[in-house]
């Protein structure tokens, strides 16, 4: 039964039905367990990284159609294998990323939601440091990973929900290494930059409308991201995350500099407090443009709630509440 893409179909219509807390734990015992028990799976297990590791060579950017194929024919049968040295591949070289996500158009949708936990699992490496060696920086090995998510996610249907629980579960461990991730997953799905260094000019174009800020207000240039973001507004919203991460992310502004970072090094401390201020404007920023206004006010705790109950500083809490004031001025205004 190599290579059947139909039976990968039956599979998943029927694992589908599940939610994904059960399916990620299937994958993970598929992948980790099963092919240890019979001798003819660990000969077949060898037989598909060798097989894996013969493509892996010949990816490219100018052959990603043929070899993309044959990923796909071979993910059918051993996907957890597959992309998990795929994805240790891009840890190591990070140019590997563009004709790797252009090679797995092929992929069945059993494989794709395979692949969401793989990349769960990567992130999760207890015996690898997220650091730099001098202790100053992030690691080039997570920042490929971050990089892989914006564009795999983007670009394929893969369900967020467990990348984004994974992210929310990191937060309320004080970790916020791993905002990295979501700042890629925002601004590659929704187009919306996390600015570190703006010019006067787009400063000036962020004053305007949603039609300025995307034209003028960002680096890079915003193109057909009405779909994703979408997609990431109601994996936010079926798992009731949009607030909680908001919330998470602007509790977490403080928790490293007194908690998380208390031995690090100045510099590790400053990067990551900068990370979690942009990467909390950035996706204030997609729920503000995302929602609509009543939607919103109805998410969002009050300004109350945020500054007694959640102890958020007045200045963020300001920020998040900005829509809502703006929203209460217009109801009072028309009413006069």
């Amino acid at each position: 039964m190599d290579c059947n893409c139909c039976v990968a179909e039956e599979i998943w219509s029927i694992v589908k039905l599940y939610p994904y807390q059960y399916r990620y734990s299937l994958y993970a015992r598929w992948k980790n367990d099963t092919f240890q028990l019979q001798p003819q799976l660990i000969h077949r297990r060898g037989t598909a990284q060798k097989q894996i590791k013969a493509l892996m060579k010949r990816v490219s950017k100018e052959n990603s159609k043929p070899v993309g194929r044959l990923i796909g024919k071979l993910s059918h049968c051993s996907p957890g294998f597959l992309f998990e040295y795929i994805l240790l591949q891009i840890q190591i070289y990070d140019n590997l990323i563009a004709p790797v996500v252009d090679s797995l158009k092929y992929l069945t949708s059993l494989s794709y939601d395979v692949l969401g936990y793989c990349l769960i699992e990567a992130l999760e490496q207890v015996d690898r440091n997220p650091m730099q060696n001098d202790g100053t920086s992030i690691s080039l090995w997570l920042q490929s990973l971050a990089n892989f998510c914006g564009a795999i996610y983007k670009k394929y249907n893969i369900e967020l929900s467990g990348l984004l629980q994974y992210v929310a579960n990191q937060l309320k461990s004080h970790k916020s290494l791993d905002l990295l991730i979501l700042k890629e997953v925002v601004q590659k799905m929704a187009g919306i930059e996390a600015a570190e260094e703006m010019t006067n000019e787009q400063l000036q174009a962020m004053c305007g409308g949603e039609l300025l800020r995307g034209e003028a207000g960002y680096f890079s240039q915003v193109r057909n991201t009405k779909k994703s973001s979408q997609r990431l507004k109601e994996a936010l919203a079926s798992n009731d995350l949009a607030v909680a991460l908001c919330l998470l992310i602007a509790q977490q502004k403080h928790c490293v500099i007194y908690r998380e970072t208390a031995q690090s090094h100045l510099k590790l401390v400053g990067k990551l407090y900068d990370q979690c201020q942009d990467t909390l404007v950035q996706f204030g920023t997609f729920l503000g443009s995302t929602y609509s206004v009543e939607e919103y006010v109805e998410r969002l705790p009050t300004i109350h709630n945020m500054l007694q109950k959640y102890h958020i500083h007045s200045d963020v809490a300001f920020f998040l509440a900005r829509p809502m004031f703006s929203h209460a001025i217009n109801v009072s205004f028309q009413r006069m």
